[in-house]
């Protein structure tokens, strides 16, 4: 059974007339006649999945979806997608029940239930996640002959966010995770941004509006002369073109911009014409502070793994963003050997969800399916006001089930209490040392450390007031959490859920 490779940007639009919704490449077309209801890059929001909402849509056709709904209504067209390509080989009642879902390797605890809870709602009931570096190391050890001992480094480098892994085949034949880390808000989209504002600037120029109106810019909020929707789809047409020529400039060392499609009526003049030509240098220029992050990230990696970059044998780029050049000029110059690109990048990672599916539906629970994977973030309890301590450590081997830890409410008498749970970056474990974890209101601003759950244990008394509470990660990378009543037994069990 085979099928044909197939793409499909993270895009959902509303199409109100016809009532429907539409995802990937449909969405994207209708995106320039009706930017108002186009939602994208979505995926970036999904660790304030409880939190954040779109409002997509005008006057009183306003709809608020929420970044978890939006993966929902994709993860069904993909679902939909599916169906239509096999039915003729399978039957028309054949179900897909079981899904390989790929997320971001620093993505936190919200963020994968939000993930695993959107599978399941487009109508999959076995769901498994598998970080995407993960899978594009799957992808380049099914394809290509890794002795034992190499390690490797998977930089992947995505239209949303950047992911560094380490990994490394054992003489067994298993591919090991040591070390994982990311930017969650690096990625293509960034690029994008910097030659969308270039271009609006260039069109500013072009444009000779009064002046009295300041200056042109159709991102800002300020009065430019010029209705809503027509700025909106301004908007859109300069966002398409500068996407344009960021491909393009990964090929060519010029690209010529054209934009003949704005209009200046507001104004009585004439259709507005741009032609702009644009360098790649001048590209660099423009992006080299997001290259910059990108090699930190890379360099943070090896760091807190305990290498050199020396240590590392190869380096595999893959996601569309490994394919700017200056991208692969800094990782080269970093480690001086050459970035390979053996795998395809922009379906490295859907081609190792394939491999992986592959392999835990054929395999049993008892037969080792080649890949040892690692917690990608800190997990612990807070022990008294600003304290923290750590339970599950960053890059601990999964599936983990730590020994129960013992803890006795704040005041002799109290018959119940709250153990509140924590995720907390590798910074704070490295600043505090060893024991407990200090914790202060800025790390939580800057969202170093954040509570995803509580467990409420009621029912205290007696002599005997203490808890044991004990971590279990499985891998999928999902938290459960036991607390057990020691004068009685009782356990209050959780799965972290927000």
């Amino acid at each position: 059974m085979g099928m044909t490779p197939h793409r499909m940007p993270s895009v959902v639009a509303f199409d109100q007339e016809r009532d429907r919704i539409l995802c990937g490449d449909d969405a994207e077309a209708f995106s320039s006649r009706f930017p108002d209801y186009v939602v994208r890059e979505f995926k970036r929001d999904m660790p304030s999945a409880s939190s954040k909402f779109y409002r997509i849509g005008t006057g009183e056709r306003v709809r608020t979806e929420t970044p978890e709904s939006l993966s929902s209504m994709m993860l069904s067209a993909i679902r939909e997608q599916i169906h239509r390509v096999l039915a003729d080989e399978l039957g028309h009642g054949f179900q897909i029940e079981n899904v390989v879902v790929t997320v971001p390797a620093n993505y936190p605890e919200e963020a994968q239930h939000a993930t695993k809870r959107a599978a399941e709602t487009a109508g999959f009931i076995n769901v498994s996640l598998l970080s995407e570096p993960e899978a594009a190391a799957l992808t380049y050890s099914d394809l290509t002959e890794l002795p034992a001992g190499t390690r490797i480094i998977i930089f992947d480098f995505g239209g949303g966010t950047l992911d560094c892994c380490i990994l490394r085949r054992d003489h067994d034949g298993r591919l090991r995770v040591s070390h994982a880390n990311g930017d969650p808000n690096l990625g293509g989209k960034n690029f994008d941004e910097a030659l969308t504002r270039w271009l609006n600037d260039r069109v500013a120029e072009k444009s000779a509006l009064p002046r009295e109106n300041g200056r042109f810019d159709v991102f800002g909020d300020g009065d430019i002369g010029i209705s809503l929707s027509k700025r909106k789809l301004w908007r859109e047409e300069i966002r398409n073109r500068a996407v344009e020529a960021k491909i393009n400039l990964s090929l060519t060392k010029s690209y010529e911009i054209a934009i003949d499609r704005l209009s200046l009526v507001d104004y009585n003049l004439s259709p507005l014409l741009v032609e702009e030509t644009i360098t790649r240098d001048d590209f660099d220029r423009l992006t080299r502070t997001y290259v910059n992050k990108a090699v930190e990230v890379f360099d943070a990696t090896i760091r807190e793994a305990g290498l050199e970059s020396d240590a590392i044998d190869r380096v595999v780029m893959v996601g569309g963003s490994s394919n700017i050049p200056a991208v692969s000029d800094a990782i080269r110059m970093r480690t001086g050997m050459e970035p390979l690109r053996t795998i395809d990048p922009l379906t490295a990672v859907a081609q190792g969800a394939t491999i992986w599916a592959r392999r835990i539906s054929i395999e049993t629970a008892t037969t080792d399916d080649g890949l040892v994977m690692v917690s990608n973030h800190n997990f612990g309890v807070r022990i008294g006001f600003g304290q923290l301590e750590v339970l599950i450590p960053k890059n601990r081997e999964l599936p983990v089930e730590t020994e129960p830890r013992t803890y006795r409410p704040a005041t002799d008498r109290a018959t119940n209490v709250v153990v509140p749970l924590y995720q907390f970056s590798e910074e704070l474990v490295t600043r505090s040392g060893s024991g407990p974890i200090s914790v202060n209101a800025d790390d939580i601003e800057r969202g170093r450390a954040y509570e995803i759950g509580r467990v409420q244990v009621d029912g205290l008394s007696g002599a005997n007031r203490f808890i044991d509470v004990k971590f279990t990660m499985d891998r999928n990378r999902i938290l459960h959490v036991a607390v057990k009543r020691q004068s009685d037994g009782h356990e209050f069990v959780v799965n972290i859920s927000r």
